[in-house]
């Protein structure tokens, strides 16, 4: 799992840009626990894919 810090890094974008992303419902699939919210790998790579076909 991913905290949202390693995510965006993964991503190439700030915390405060994915956690607007993800509150917008346009982010990748998380998962909270208690506060955190949390990423899967899996599903920060197919999001960056996805946006990159998008953008591409």
């Amino acid at each position: 799992m991913l905290t949202v810090k390693q995510a965006a890094r993964d991503l190439g974008i700030t915390t405060e840009a994915l956690r607007k992303q993800v509150k917008a419902g346009i982010g990748p699939a998380h998962h909270r626990c208690g506060n955190r919210m949390l990423f899967t790998k899996a599903d920060v790579l197919a999001y960056r894919s996805v946006a990159a076909q998008e953008t591409g």
